[in-house]
């Protein structure tokens, strides 16, 4: 469903781990440098993972309950913290800051909700999650997020085909455009974010 890397594997070919969701259950797994095999996290007790991320040296991820789970590199563990007019359409957003130095009493990091993203803005979809600082790229709305439909089901979609695209400002919780999709475009896959390298980087 969705894999991501911990670096550029250009740059640091020896140091590029690669995170994936896989499988109809959407579970997670990933391979590092020097490893043989994929490591699978625990099977049984983790699925409907919807979101990866490399994050200071260690994997995290969303489950459908919005769950977060860490994935420890040294001993390869989990961490529960935790008809015609059909169309699937964002109507809101929720953003939250997960505090992982404070642990709430069912042993999950606390998370509190937030209305800015501190000027930086998110991009969010059916590939790799990106958060990026609005004032490095101009265009971008800051304390926004992109976001692309990532609906699978394709005959939910039409006849009219993928339209749940726009941006969410945090801060008034307004929702806008990013762009207008042409009928001819109801018959292709769901977009995705390109991720342009500048500097190397």
């Amino acid at each position: 469903m969705k894999a991501t890397l911990s670096a550029n594997p250009v740059s640091f070919p020896n140091d590029c781990i690669i995170s994936a969701i896989y499988g109809g259950n959407k579970r997670l797994t990933f391979i590092q440098p020097g490893d043989k095999a994929w490591t699978y996290i625990d099977r049984e007790r983790y699925t409907l993972i919807f979101d990866v991320i490399y994050y200071k040296g260690q994997i995290f991820a969303v489950d459908y309950w919005n769950g977060i789970i860490m994935v420890d590199l040294n001993t390869r563990v989990g961490e529960n913290y935790d008809d015609d007019d059909f169309q699937h359409k964002t109507d809101d957003c929720l953003v939250f800051k997960v505090i992982l130095q404070k642990i709430n009493e069912e042993g999950w990091p606390e998370q509190v909700e937030v209305k800015s993203l501190d000027g930086d803005t998110l991009f969010l979809g059916d590939n790799h999650s990106v958060c990026v600082s609005a004032s490095k790229w101009p265009g971008c709305q800051p304390n926004s997020i992109y976001y692309t439909d990532d609906y699978i089901d394709v005959k939910s979609h039409l006849p009219h085909g993928r339209r749940d695209i726009g941006i969410f400002n945090v801060e008034n919780d307004s929702f806008g455009t990013h762009y207008i999709l042409d009928p001819s475009h109801k018959h292709m896959p769901p977009s995705i974010w390109i991720v342009p390298i500048i500097n190397g980087n």
